[in-house]
């Protein structure tokens, strides 16, 4: 039978990562979905559980997320499920599932407005920055990691105006690729404290381990805001404590933005009620399959 293991953005994040650690690469024929907000592990072969299949067509349709509708979360399954596919063995229920799941998110976000309008992990970091007194046009901005969610933070600040950008990450060439790519300024992380003493706005995102910055490596007489968008986190938490610091991670972001319910209830429903539908398709194809 097909299995489930998962813990989700009603986690405490610290739980989530002690589970990702316990969880990563322990089953043979799975999968594992890691996002900023959740750890999810389907692993065995054969039946498939009505339940698990409803929760993975609600996940790739951003119907599980913190962010109602995000459309990150279709690739990042995706992802999930390649990656899987070449790394070690996956059963042939487990293509299946997720195979089908991945055109439900699709037809999902095709026929309804569910994504239109929805904040990504990226927009809503920049959201945040706006809502704070900081002029982004004149901040020395630090950004940590090189991928998709950088990359589109990189776009978001050069579009307020923010120009004076600093890019770091483990592999050097790749930051300065990116930075050169979006006027930006790379550097080793190596020179991390030295960047860190002319930043006002730190936003690391990486997938490291461990941390990344941490509490000495912070100059005492300087006002900056660190925006923590990693699980597990890259930043020390002991820095939120700081007195001229401020430290968000990925839940208080996600606190932090508001939506527009009324417009997101409506396409909800539609969402869902096309998730009933294709279950009903998906259970009959495979009773056919096996009849």
């Amino acid at each position: 039978m097909v299995e489930l293991l998962y813990r989700d953005q009603k986690t405490p994040v610290k739980e989530r990562e002690e589970f990702l650690i316990k969880v990563k690469n322990l089953f043979r024929k799975s999968i594992t979905l890691e996002t900023c907000n959740r750890v999810e592990v389907y692993y065995g072969e054969g039946e498939i559980p009505y339940s698990t299949a409803r929760h993975l067509f609600r996940v790739v349709s951003g119907l599980e997320s913190s962010l109602i509708g995000e459309i990150a979360i279709q690739g990042q399954v995706k992802t999930a499920y390649k990656t899987a596919v070449k790394e070690r063995a996956v059963s042939s229920s487990l293509h299946q599932l997720f195979q089908y799941a991945l055109f439900v998110g699709k037809k999902i976000r095709t026929e309804t407005s569910i994504s239109r309008g929805a904040m990504s992990h990226s927009q809503a970091a920049v959201e945040l920055l706006m809502q704070k007194d900081i002029h982004l046009k004149e901040a020395c901005i630090t950004l940590i990691g090189v991928h998709n969610m950088n990359k589109k933070i990189l776009l978001y600040l050069a579009g307020k105006g923010a120009s004076n950008i600093y890019l770091g990450n483990r592999t050097f060439t790749k930051a300065e690729y990116l930075a050169h790519k979006n006027g930006a300024k790379a550097f080793y992380l190596g020179d991390l404290s030295g960047v860190l003493k002319i930043s006002d706005i730190v936003i690391s995102a990486t997938s490291a381990p461990h941390r990344i910055i941490k509490k000495e490596q912070v100059p005492l007489n300087r006002k900056i805001l660190f925006l923590d968008l990693a699980v597990p986190g890259d930043i020390d938490e002991s820095i939120g404590t700081m007195k001229n610091c401020s430290l968000y991670n990925i839940c208080d972001i996600e606190q932090a933005i508001t939506r527009n319910s009324d417009m997101r209830n409506l396409e909800v429903y539609k969402a869902e009620k096309i998730i009933d539908v294709e279950l009903q398709s998906f259970f009959n194809k495979r009773r056919l399959a096996y009849a």
